[in-house]
């Protein structure tokens, strides 16, 4: 009885290939069903939603999903070390150095790989496997986020909705912004070298950049818990906090374009993963493989088409379920 290792790396391939092209199927799946289950929330959520006036709170809209346009604003700035005062009411500081970083993804019995490059936070060289030769400055300014103490929208307490702003926009740094407006600005992150009239990209320069919301018009959707904060003392439920006076049907037809985009990203990821395990089933048989003469292609080439074409089909199939279901 002869024993091909050929064999196995050929079925072992086709079954990793079987189980990539099911887990593209599976985010597919996962793109349409939740995009139908958002279309359906969203709309109930549009039909019942109240439109209050945050200048006059009221008890009655107490466990009611209510939509609120008002101005978010707090008497109180703040800044950082490299930013000037101003009406921020969030500043988010990500901060990276550039530093040694190991990897261990190699050979588990092999030395682990060492590069110097950019990394948010600060490298633990001592907990490096060769520590010796491979040692990091210490980080002079650490990321952190600010809120302001104090904030109102309309006549409710502002706190609780900017609790609610999990991912604020990034900052567009201007020299003007800067309390050294010689600061060096880079692909919209400040350069901060380690040593004064430094040439060059030293070990442990770091780069440095924000995210940030300031005062200004917002529309927010929640479910009132009461009429001083709003969201009373529970993060519990969805809060969406939108720039801009929009109404009801604007607010959530913003968020249903967000969640589509969101979901369309999910199908093309499904699709990539589609054809990667369509392609890893297929290349077995290339030698065979021929699409002439209504295509001058054959072998891999011809895989690759087919696998192609077999994925777009795929989608399209999946993507009308999605509307017919």
């Amino acid at each position: 009885m002869k024993f091909s290792f050929g064999a196995i790396t050929r079925n072992s391939q086709a079954f990793l290939g079987g189980l990539t092209l099911l887990s593209g199927f599976a985010l597919m799946w996962a793109s349409t069903s939740g995009q139908r289950q958002d279309d359906s929330t969203l709309s109930r959520a549009a039909s019942e939603a109240v439109e209050i006036d945050p200048l006059q709170p009221s008890a009655r809209y107490n466990g009611r999903l209510v939509v609120a346009a008002a101005r978010l604003a707090s008497t109180e700035t703040l800044e950082d070390e490299y930013l000037k005062a101003a009406p921020y009411l969030i500043l988010v500081r990500h901060v990276e150095m550039y530093q040694w970083v190991e990897d261990r993804s190699g050979k588990a019995d092999g030395p682990p790989q060492y590069t110097v490059e950019w990394y948010e936070g600060q490298q633990d060289f001592f907990s490096f496997k060769d520590p010796t030769g491979h040692e990091n400055p210490l980080l002079k300014v650490f990321s952190k986020k600010l809120l302001v103490p104090t904030s109102s929208f309309g006549a409710f307490d502002g706190r609780k909705i900017l609790d609610a702003v999990e991912y604020p926009p990034r900052l567009e740094i201007l020299p003007s912004m800067l309390k050294d407006p010689l600061q060096k600005i880079e692909k919209n992150k400040l350069l901060v070298p380690r040593a004064p009239n430094q040439v060059g990209i030293a070990l442990g320069d770091m780069r440095v950049w924000y995210n940030g919301l300031s005062t200004g018009q917002f529309t927010v959707a929640a479910r009132q818990e009461d009429e001083m904060t709003l969201l009373g003392g529970a993060k519990s439920g969805v809060v969406v906090v939108k720039p801009g006076k929009l109404g009801v049907e604007e607010l959530f037809a913003d968020v249903g374009r967000e969640s589509a985009n969101t979901y369309s990203g999910l199908m093309y990821l499904g699709g990539a993963v589609t054809f990667l395990g369509i392609f890893s089933i297929l290349i077995r048989v290339a030698p065979q493989m021929n699409l002439r003469p209504r295509f001058e292609v054959q072998g891999p080439l011809a895989v690759f088409v087919v696998s192609i074409g077999i994925t777009l089909v795929t989608m399209a199939i999946f993507f009308i379920l999605g509307l017919v279901s």
